[in-house]
């Protein structure tokens, strides 16, 4: 058997400088290309963020936009004027900051949360169709925003 070779870390080696440059910018480069995919940016282009009371505010909620799931990375907020929603600020890309504002009228209900049965998550689906738009949010937030959107008149609709 040949003799193992341990490799340990010299103490006056100092830390790469490197290092958080390239951290900082792979971040700043994942961050922008999920909010791509998911449709933040397109939200953001079409329904700029609203300063509005919210009557009901949700952070690190579970939710998924086209493809890209946000475990516990969503703020929602459900306000008189529509639907906030954005990833947690961690998450958001450097250049489009901001929680955009869906007007009720333009939001769908397109499956609602069935009553709470077991262990598994339950999610609300819903629809921008101007955007083509689909997302996913689950337990109250989810239910909050189901309520909101049946008082503006655009209940579940199969």
């Amino acid at each position: 058997m040949g003799a193992m070779t341990v490799v340990v870390a010299d103490p006056q080696e100092p830390f790469p400088w490197w290092f958080p440059v390239v951290f900082a910018g792979a971040w700043f480069l994942i961050s922008t290309l999920l909010a791509f995919i998911s449709g933040h940016m397109s939200l953001l282009s079409r329904f700029p963020p609203v300063q509005e009371p919210e009557a009901e505010r949700f952070s690190f909620t579970s939710g998924g936009m086209r493809g890209v799931s946000y475990r516990s990375a969503l703020h929602v907020g459900v306000g008189a004027r529509g639907l906030h929603i954005a990833p947690n600020w961690l998450f958001r890309p450097l250049t489009h900051r901001g929680i955009p504002c869906i007007p009720w009228a333009e939001l769908r209900c397109t499956r609602a949360q069935p009553e709470r049965s077991g262990w598994i998550p339950r999610a609300s689906r819903f629809e921008v169709p101007r955007l083509g738009l689909r997302f996913a949010l689950y337990g109250r937030p989810g239910r909050a925003a189901e309520s909101a959107v049946a008082r503006a008149g655009r209940a579940v609709q199969a």
